[in-house]
């Protein structure tokens, strides 16, 4: 159950549209929810070629790519690649089921902002937000 029980400075908003790759149903539409409770449009696909596909057609509105590490089709690095060649500048989170280092290695992407491992909770989406958020230039 989703409790409100933080204080009200704690009470933090996104903006802007989220792209949200992964091919799990259920993880797509549960990160796509809090992302929504956090202010943030959402934009979900199931694959990495859609994603490539979504953030060519939208990348002028996308401010994060949340990326699944492993699916069919087209994993997620293949995607990330995919997306820094379309905009060196991308900001992606990276989840996965996998640890942090089983998933990327020490493979440090500049535009590599974070990393999720599943299952995750509404707080850490938002503090992974508000770190993503706070390490742009003000």
């Amino acid at each position: 159950p989703i409790t409100n029980k933080q204080p009200v400075e704690d009470f933090w908003q996104g903006a802007g549209l989220v792209l949200v790759v992964d091919d799990e149903e259920a993880i797509r539409e549960t990160a796509s929810l809090m992302l929504e409770q956090l202010g943030f449009e959402t934009l979900a696909v199931s694959n990495g070629v859609d994603g490539l596909a979504a953030y060519r057609d939208y990348q002028d509105k996308i401010v994060v790519v949340l990326l699944d590490i492993t699916m069919p089709t087209m994993d997620g690095e293949t995607c990330f690649a995919g997306l820094r060649q379309i905009n060196p500048e991308v900001k992606v989170v990276l989840s996965s089921g996998y640890s942090e280092q089983e998933a990327v290695g020490s493979s440090a992407e500049p535009s590599l902002v974070g990393f999720l491992q599943k299952p995750y909770h509404l707080e850490t989406l938002k503090n992974m937000m508000q770190q993503v958020f706070s390490t742009e230039s003000v």
